[in-house]
């Protein structure tokens, strides 16, 4: 249905319709569309950068026979590690201390291993491998700890937005074995290690933690051509809107009524 309005003394008509209705709600998606996009891609330019490859080995901290714990949060090769809220012992123990391990490893003792690590400066970040194993019988690697042992590890990975992904790797005995992660395990704000097992307190150690972070650093000329293209769409989105008004107004050159069938 169409009604025409028609101003006295002026040439100027305007016509209010349902048509008239639904260009605008039309042009309030496709405005929506475009400022949703320019979003996607500022977060695409700011959130994303240079990465490189990393190896934490714990290298860089004191190593022993395990005890006393070195700290209840410690940071190496980058990343920060935090151990279970409840008992938050870190401890970096030498090869063969607790595990046939080849180098330093670490480990969060006193009751069932869990241990968080996220980027120190707070990048987004990928993770490719590890090595890990159970716990054993303190300077004997080759028997089992009734108490510690564990079966394996759900490493569970969460995003920005706080959703999760998560893997179980299963522990071959008393083996000191790498493990892989899937494709999907990036993109990360931080992950998470826990020990699984029916030990009394299950642990594990782990070392060599093989990631890749993403640097968040925009480009200077980048962030100038972002500019300049934001403030060129907008004009071109002005005359756009100017466009359809000029379609919904009869100008004066024109009949004095604009009647729709």
């Amino acid at each position: 249905m169409s009604r025409t309005k028609i101003i006295a003394g002026s040439k100027l008509s305007y016509v209010i319709s349902a048509k008239s209705a639904t260009s605008h709600m039309n042009l309030g998606s496709a405005i929506y569309g475009w400022l949703r996009s320019w979003l996607i891609i500022l977060s695409l330019v700011f959130g994303a950068g240079n990465g490189f490859t990393a190896v934490i080995g714990f290298q860089d901290l004191p190593s022993g026979s395990c005890s006393p714990s070195v700290a209840s949060d410690l940071s190496s090769g980058g990343f920060d590690f935090s151990g279970n809220p409840a008992s938050p012992n870190l401890s970096v123990c030498d090869p063969g201390v607790l595990q046939n391990n080849t180098s330093a490893a670490l480990i969060n003792a006193g009751f069932n291993s869990i241990l968080t690590m996220s980027a120190s400066d707070g990048s987004f970040f990928s993770l490719q491998s590890f090595y890990a194993g159970t716990r054993t019988t303190l300077f004997d690697p080759n028997s089992e700890s009734s108490s510690f042992n564990s079966t394996g590890l759900e490493v569970v990975g969460t995003y920005v937005d706080g959703t999760n992904i998560v893997e179980t790797f299963e522990f071959d005995f008393l083996n000191w074995d790498q493990f892989t992660l899937s494709d999907v395990f990036g993109g990360l704000v931080s992950v998470t290690f826990t020990a699984l097992g029916e030990g009394i307190r299950p642990q594990f150690l782990i070392d060599d933690i093989v990631v890749n972070e993403v640097v968040n650093v925009a480009e200077p000329g980048s962030f100038l051509l972002l500019i300049y293209s934001f403030f060129g769409m907008i004009l071109l989105r002005q005359g756009n809107i100017f466009g359809v008004i000029r379609r919904k107004v009869d100008w004066p050159h024109q009949p004095e009524q604009h009647r729709l069938q």
